[in-house]
């Protein structure tokens, strides 16, 4: 349930990235507030961030540049 969320939350905020904490600080607080194996703490991140930025360019081209 936490890696589901862990995944929620920095897929959340790298979609909104305004006034939002590096990702490196919301992945270490999960792994230390909830004791989690580290090996999918970074493999969650890395690939949440990955998604919320694909969908932030997504959103942003669709919204403001729709002709290219």
């Amino acid at each position: 349930m936490e890696y589901l969320l862990l995944g929620a939350f920095v897929l959340f905020m790298n979609v909104i990235p305004a006034f939002m904490p590096p990702t490196w600080m919301v992945l270490v607080f999960f792994f230390l507030t909830f004791k989690l194996s580290p090996i999918p703490v970074v493999l969650i991140g890395a690939l949440s961030a990955t998604l919320g930025r694909i969908t932030l360019y997504s959103l942003a081209r669709y919204k403001f540049l729709p002709h290219l």
